[in-house]
């Protein structure tokens, strides 16, 4: 699939305000396996490479993340699925003229819905939480109070079975 993500990091670090936005183009599969009642469960893993940062104030920054989730969903007979993710592995890096920080940790999960009205084209929407738990190997709770990623996606798969 191919998505395109707009999110929103509530972060505070050391009392002061380090809050803003990404964007980023995210590239991702999924592999799984159909149950015969039209319930599925798959590994789904996905990636953006150069998103962009924005912070409340300050020049935009570089950001780069690796998801894996575990999925459950169902297919609608009408054209409608939906799913839900639990967060297995994540992982997303700030580059910035600092030096890049690793957040990593915590707990994710996402909500989507996707509509194939089109053959072999799904339209996917998807909502997603990051609450990470490490910044650089270090509890996040030592040096910040929290750090959370929160948006949307929309993109485009196609999803098929063998």
């Amino acid at each position: 699939y191919l998505s395109y993500e707009s999110s929103n990091q509530d972060a505070k670090f050391l009392g002061a305000d380090a809050s803003g936005k990404s964007t980023g183009v995210q590239l991702g599969a999924r592999v799984g396996y159909t149950l015969p009642v039209l319930f599925w469960l798959a590994l789904d893993y996905s990636l953006i490479n150069d998103g962009t940062f924005k912070p409340d104030s300050g020049s935009s920054e570089k950001v780069s993340r690796s998801d894996l989730y575990l999925d459950a969903g169902f297919d609608f007979p009408i054209l409608v699925r939906a799913w839900f993710g639990y967060g297995i592995g994540n992982k997303a890096t700030l580059k910035s003229s600092l030096g890049d920080s690793d957040l990593e940790g915590g707990s994710s999960y996402k909500l989507g819905v996707g509509f194939t009205a089109l053959p072999i084209v799904s339209i996917n929407l998807e909502y997603f939480s990051n609450d990470f738990e490490k910044v650089d190997g270090t509890k996040l709770s030592d040096i910040a109070s929290s750090f959370k990623d929160t948006g949307f996606r929309l993109g485009v798969s196609a999803p098929f079975d063998l």
